[in-house]
């Protein structure tokens, strides 16, 4: 009876074996294993590269997660094997934000995003590589650390301390009157250009008011007030 019994288990336990290797997907012979991202940018690099373009208009071109590799290149006259551990050493990171000339394309400075994970010590070892290699370099770094929304005057303030580049022309948020076509102006955030969209408050101290507010929140709480004057629409 008891040998009986365990040839039994053995039996059900080699059917729900063969069951979930059955079930489970096999990828065909060949098969090329990629996926496609969902994006490029993460919500707070997208909030601040709105506000670079905005900020820069059209004095310099904006790319975004550029190799290191495509920016520094090593000298000459190093020995191979020191050459090759140099290109190694630049060859799997990027640079969140590079501006160049739009005529050229000549490389004038970067930008780099830091997060809270830059506060851990094998990232801050990586940042401060990255920070000697783009001096040897002479190329101008900047680094900005995140925040739930950017200023367009401040990120302007740190472009002209640190990268040296000015008449930038910022427009802060202003109220904008409820007419379509001043709303319509004011559809784009300001500080990301993400959409704007209208809506009303519906408790507080403002209940009843209108305002446009940006579509990227939580990571851009930009809000712009509308003046009404007459009997509002319905909130979008």
């Amino acid at each position: 009876m008891g040998i009986l019994f365990f040839i039994v288990i053995a039996l059900v336990l080699a059917l729900l074996l063969f069951g979930l290797l059955k079930s489970k997907p096999k990828t065909p012979s060949g098969a090329i294993p990629y996926l496609r991202k969902d994006r490029l940018l993460s919500p707070a690099e997208r909030s601040l590269y709105g506000v670079l373009k905005q900020t820069l208009g059209h004095q310099y071109e904006i790319f975004a997660q550029v190799r290191i590799a495509d920016l520094l290149q090593v000298r000459r006259g190093l020995g191979r094997g020191e050459s090759q551990s140099a290109i190694n050493r630049i060859s799997s990171k990027q640079m969140d934000f590079v501006l160049c000339t739009p005529d050229d394309m000549r490389i004038v400075a970067c930008i780099e995003l830091d997060d809270s994970s830059h506060n851990a010590a094998k990232r801050a070892e990586r940042d401060d590589f990255i920070n000697k290699a783009f001096q040897a370099a002479g190329l101008p770094l900047l680094r900005i650390k995140t925040q739930a929304s950017y200023s367009g005057s401040a990120i302007a303030m740190q472009l002209e301390q640190k990268l040296g580049i000015k008449q930038l022309g910022i427009q802060e948020p202003k109220e904008v009157a409820a007419d379509s076509g001043s709303e319509e102006a004011a559809r784009r955030c300001p500080n990301c250009s993400a959409l704007m969209v209208r809506k009303q408050a519906t408790k507080g101290t403002h209940a009843g008011a209108h305002f446009l507010a940006c579509t990227a929140y939580p990571a851009c709480k930009t809000i712009i007030p509308i003046k009404v004057g007459q009997q509002p629409e319905a909130a979008m």
